[in-house]
């Protein structure tokens, strides 16, 4: 993870210019900002770390540390530069990593696999513009196209907040960024006296997952279909009245609109047994034979 950071502030280095008047000790801070915001940027930091705070959790820095890729220093240094901490309040956090030996082992591991993206954004604002097709899209990926093609079937695709609140690897999060940029997936905030409303919604049967239950309201209440490959959502959703759909009908959706071939389709849904157990096997393997002929 250091490296990460000392690739960033050599960067900084050398591809930044500085002025004459800046002290070695200034240059060095400047260079230090530079490789925390890249590593934590701004909307996302203050998304987590809120607003006017004087304490941080050891669990909660450990969670941005496996999240970002960021010491716990750098998420000190960069609360204060966002105005989120004093001055004040930034020494104390010092002295108490220091004090703590923190720096000698510090908790936690920062698990992600990095990749560039700004292709694949390109891509889906092309998409969005109607400049590229699905198959110039996928080519230029490098991706086959039904990986794609969902996010360009003729469908208003939502979700919630909550939703997107949940995601914890940094490789979905760019992803959901991504589709949500190109308008291909539309994330619906709850209002307080909406998020209420979820929390007094009773089901018949026990929905652990709050975000599976903000998704379940919102559907009732927009009388729109739900996509979801949980049991107890299905049921719920159908005695509600709604239209459910599952990661089957994706597929032949896919193939209806050529979007993949029925031999690609195939493919998918051999895979799709292995990964994904909850799925109907007798239904995949109906679906296969009858694909097949």
């Amino acid at each position: 993870m250091r490296k990460r950071f000392t690739a960033l502030h050599e960067l900084a280095h050398h591809s930044l210019k500085f002025s004459n008047k800046l002290t070695g000790k200034e240059e060095e801070t400047l260079c230090h900002s530079f490789a925390c915001a890249v590593l934590y940027p701004e909307d996302m930091a203050r998304k987590e770390l809120h607003k006017e705070r004087f304490h941080f959790y050891e669990r909660e820095l450990v969670l941005i540390k496996e999240r970002w890729g960021i010491s716990f220093p750098a998420i000190f240094s960069r609360a204060l530069k966002l105005g989120i901490i004093s001055d004040a309040t930034y020494k104390r956090f010092n002295i108490s990593y220091r004090g703590r030996k923190l720096h000698l082992n510090e908790p936690g591991r920062f698990m992600s696999r990095e990749k560039p993206v700004r292709m694949e954004r390109l891509i889906y604002i092309g998409l969005a513009k109607e400049v590229l097709t699905i198959n110039e899209a996928a080519y230029f990926a490098g991706n086959t196209s039904w990986q794609l093609g969902f996010f360009s079937l003729d469908f208003e695709i939502c979700t919630t907040n909550y939703v997107y609140n949940e995601i914890v690897q940094i490789e979905q999060i760019q992803e959901f960024e991504m589709y949500m940029k190109a308008k291909k997936l539309i994330v619906l905030k709850l209002e307080p006296k909406e998020e209420q409303a979820v929390f007094d919604f009773i089901t018949k049967r026990k929905i652990l997952s709050l975000a599976d239950k903000t998704v379940l309201w919102k559907a009732i209440q927009l009388k729109c279909p739900l996509l979801t490959g949980d049991d107890k959502l299905r049921k719920e959703a159908k005695e509600n009245g709604i239209e459910v759909h599952g990661t089957i009908w994706v597929i032949l959706q896919l193939i209806e609109k050529k979007i993949v071939t029925k031999i690609k389709a195939v493919e998918l849904l051999e895979e799709l047994k292995i990964i994904n157990t909850r799925l109907p096997v007798d239904e995949i393997d109906k679906l296969i034979k009858k694909l097949k002929l």
